[in-house]
C-alpha cells in the first residue's frame, strides 16, 4: 500500500476540520439555554478560551497545510 503526498494531505485536513469541530462542540456544551457561556470560575474561563484559540489556530494551520500539500504538492 503506497501513501502518497495527497493521501497525507487529505488525512492532515479531515484532522484539521475534525479538531475544529470538537472546538465547536466544547463551546457549545459551554453555554446554556440564552446562549451566554457559562464557567465555574474566572480561571476556567480563562484557560478553556485560551485553549480553544490555540487549537483553533493549530485547526487552521491543519486544514490549510493539509490543503498546500493537496493542491500543490
Amino acid at each position: 500500500m503506497n501513501i502518497n503526498v495527497h493521501d497525507i494531505g487529505l488525512i492532515i485536513t479531515v484532522t484539521g476540520i475534525g479538531l475544529g469541530v470538537w472546538i465547536a462542540k466544547r463551546k457549545f456544551n459551554r453555554t446554556n439555554e440564552s446562549g451566554v457561556e457559562r464557567f465555574q470560575s474566572f480561571t476556567s474561563m480563562v484557560v478553556a478560551t485560551t485553549l480553544d484559540d490555540v487549537l483553533y489556530r493549530g485547526a487552521l494551520v491543519l486544514i490549510i497545510s493539509g490543503l498546500f500539500l493537496m493542491i500543490f504538492c
